[in-house]
């Protein structure tokens, strides 16, 4: 293999799973000593982590265009693109407009669902959202059946000239999701106690000692504490307990920035 070559496969098969030195050469089919170079080199470059795991040095792909740097494999990651483009092709022949990107995540979360495509969507600070960030300018990379693209026609007719408070809301409610009904309520009456049920169980206490300072001005900090956990949970699915390192730095920031709030209020 050219030296391109190498690198190419390398970033694919480091997109499907994390690897040591020894899986990536057995992957490739090169020497050990290539293999730590390249993964190595690409370390530098900033596209690549390191774990010690069980006394193996451990590499895993870094995104930076993706949410938390996740990874996307390859075949979704175009998958994912195609499905965006299309979204804008007929949001715009059928509605005549740009979806915005809160809009293009729920319009991809409906079409997965319906289409069983198991692509790496979870439930973030705002509902359903894809790990691969939308921009308005994803290229049409895959065919897609016929009676998908009817799918994702369907989809856009139903659902693409929904306001996106609206669209949010109907989600929220049609999925029963009552972490955010939960939100709605802490607003409206100052009720916590839906939040602490539905929240992820270690955030339980916090949410606790932030109900008590009733300052809704800093609600943003424990949403977000909140959230990054239960998008950590809702994408186990896809990456497995592989996802802990992605997440382990940004929850642990998340939580000091809610008690710093809660001590300040104190």
């Amino acid at each position: 293999m050219s030296k391109k070559e190498i690198v190419v496969s390398l970033v694919n098969v480091l997109k499907e799973s994390p690897l040591s030195i020894s899986q990536a050469a057995n992957e490739l089919d090169i020497n050990w000593r290539t293999a730590k170079d390249y993964l190595e080199i690409l370390k530098k470059l900033g596209l690549l982590f390191e774990k010690n795991i069980k006394n193996q040095r451990v590499f895993f792909y870094r995104d930076e265009t993706n949410y938390f740097h996740l990874p996307i494999k390859k075949e979704h990651e175009d998958l994912i693109s195609t499905l965006y483009y299309l979204t804008k092709f007929y949001m715009d022949k059928i509605h005549g407009t740009n979806p915005t990107r809160l809009k293009a995540n729920k319009i991809l979360w409906k079409i997965n669902k319906e289409l069983k495509y198991n692509l790496p969507i979870g439930w973030y600070s705002y509902g359903p959202c894809c790990v691969k960030i939308y921009g308005n300018d994803e290229d049409n990379k895959v065919n897609v059946e016929k009676e998908h693209l009817n799918t994702v026609r369907n989809t856009i007719i139903k659902y693409g000239n929904v306001d996106d408070f609206e669209l949010l809301q109907r989600i929220y409610k049609e999925e029963n999701k009552e972490l955010y009904l939960a939100k709605n309520k802490v607003f409206r009456n100052n009720d916590y106690s839906g939040l602490i049920r539905a929240a992820p169980k270690e955030t339980a206490n916090i949410i606790k000692l932030f109900s008590k300072s009733d300052n809704k001005k800093n609600f943003r900090y424990l949403w977000k504490y909140i959230t990054i956990i239960n998008y950590k949970n809702t994408l186990h699915h896809y990456y497995g307990d592989n996802i802990e390192f992605y997440f382990k730095d940004k929850i642990k920031s998340a939580e000091r920035e809610v008690r710093l709030r809660i001590d300040r209020i104190k």
